[in-house]
């Protein structure tokens, strides 16, 4: 530990939210959750300071531990010293931050606005603040800011409004046309004018920007996190997973991968780590004017229907109601052995093939798990399903799940869906509308809007099904998409390569 660490330890020791059992089990509870994934509230206040430092760090999340320690200290001069004491790795957590959102053009960020922002009291920048973050407040992980710094940096990650507003732009318009300090209002235009895809407001003092010649964000379809989840071979109780981001930087560009992580996890974690993960997606996302995420979880089949991520519950302080993952973002499913196994080559062809006929012919074939009755004598339920016009299966026999789904996967169908709820009866014939299919024939629409359209329902905003709506967290979409998975130099996602 360096002499910096030791320094920050000893000052938390001095804080009441560290030393004394009480308060510290409610500091504890709203710690962001790698960090409070990795830190005990038990034991000394020595043990547990070392702790929360050593994982604060190792998961860039410093800043935002700190400043709830201030909020539960109620800015305790104890409190503060251990703030001093952080200033330095906490800015350079910041410089990361930056950099990982904004690439190199990030790093000179906080020498340009840091300072001024830093000495410019919250109460000044409150109404700019509430009218930037209104969207996105009860996602917000970090307490109320104590100053201009702390609201900009709140803001600088989220994802676009509706309305395709960048919060942290609104924020520093805002700001700028108000600010007395005219080097801070020019530091923030400047700043504006580097952010890609900005939708300036009608409050912007640069009138050499006429709204018919504004920047329009890039259709880029969803930013995408990937994450591979494996059994350990060496550990039968444990996981191995590895997780990246894929986002384009407009229409028709490749896939640009990047933040490969690989950890080994007990099943019970990866909750935790899937939801932080989510969270640090979200910061790349916006910047490359992705309207949603998709979070793809790629699992082999023996894995496939223990992991519900639709219903995992995301981060929110004890006196709220939580969001669930699928409200929030699309959750598809990948096979492992379809994405990986050397033995499909046949599978992945064909669903390519489908892919390429549903487009041509502009609708495909959608069926259910009923159709096997159909069928004539000695034909197979996988010989029929071979038929390349079939684009969607609906697993409806719950006897049969899991080998309806397997069946279909191996036959290269590009879309999957199944419902874990044994008490949903004939949820197949619900879906139907839902993909808008016409006699058995689901539009092009139908298939490639399926993730966006599963998270609306899960919202409550889809036409009105009361019954679809409700078992909706229990459906789950294996989407086989033509989308990359991996960087065309590597398979770093396989088993292989998880060490």
């Amino acid at each position: 530990m360096t002499r910096a660490r030791a320094e920050l330890v000893t000052a938390l020791c001095g804080v009441r939210c560290v030393y004394d059992p009480d308060p510290r089990s409610v500091f504890h509870s709203y710690l962001p959750p790698r960090t409070k994934s990795e830190v005990v509230a038990s034991g000394t206040a020595m043990a547990f300071a070392h702790r929360l430092v050593e994982a604060s760090l190792y998961h860039a999340e410093l800043a935002t531990t700190l400043r709830w320690l201030r909020h539960w200290d109620h800015d305790s001069p104890q409190a503060r010293r251990a703030v001093e004491a952080a200033a330095p790795m906490v800015e350079g957590e910041e410089s990361e931050f930056f950099a990982r959102v904004d690439g190199d053009a990030g790093r000179g960020i906080p020498g340009r606005l840091r300072q001024p922002l830093r000495v410019l009291p919250f109460a000044a920048v409150a109404h700019a603040y509430d009218v930037a973050v209104q969207a996105h407040l009860a996602d917000m992980l970090t307490p109320p800011p104590a100053s201009a710094w702390e609201a900009f940096v709140d803001l600088y990650d989220l994802p676009r409004t509706l309305e395709g507003e960048l919060p942290a732009v609104v924020f520093a318009q805002r700001v700028a046309d108000t600010a007395s300090d005219t080097a801070l209002a020019a530091a923030l235009r400047d700043w504006i004018a580097t952010q890609p895809g900005r939708k300036e407001t009608e409050r912007s003092a640069r009138p050499e920007a006429p709204p018919a010649t504004a920047a329009k964000a890039p259709e880029a379809g969803p930013a995408r996190l990937i994450v591979h989840i494996v059994d350990d071979p060496g550990d039968p109780g444990l996981l191995r997973v590895t997780h990246r981001t894929g986002l384009c930087p407009g229409r028709g560009s490749t896939t640009v991968f990047s933040g490969l992580e690989h950890t080994r996890l007990a099943p019970e974690e990866l909750r935790d780590y899937v939801t932080a993960a989510v969270h640090g997606a979200e910061s790349q996302a916006r910047r490359h004017s992705h309207d949603r995420l998709r979070l793809e979880i790629i699992v082999p089949f023996s894995l496939l229907m223990h992991f519900p991520a639709a219903r995992w519950e995301l981060p929110a302080p004890e006196s709220t109601e939580p969001a669930r993952l699928g409200s929030r973002f699309e959750v598809i499913y990948r096979s492992h052995e379809f994405v990986f196994g050397e033995s499909n080559g046949f599978s992945r062809n064909s669903c390519v093939q489908r892919w390429q006929l549903l487009d041509r012919a502009g609708h495909g074939l959608a069926i259910d798990s009923t159709r096997r009755k159909e069928l004539p004598p000695g034909i197979r339920f996988a010989d029929h399903l071979g038929s390349e016009e079939i684009v969607a299966f609906l697993a409806s026999d719950q006897r049969n799940l899991v080998n309806d789904v397997m069946t279909a996967v191996q036959c290269g169908i590009p879309v999957i869906v199944w419902c874990s709820a044994h008490t949903a009866r004939n949820i197949h014939l619900r879906f139907r509308p839902f993909l808008e299919e016409d006699n058995g024939r689901v539009p092009v629409r139908g298939i490639q809007a399926l993730p966006q359209r599963l998270r609306a329902l899960r919202r409550g905003e889809a036409p009105r099904d009361d019954d679809l709506a409700a078992h909706s967290y229990d459906i789950s979409v294996i989407y086989h998409d033509p989308l990359p998975v991996v960087p065309d130099e590597g398979n770093d996602l396989t088993t292989d390569n998880l060490r």
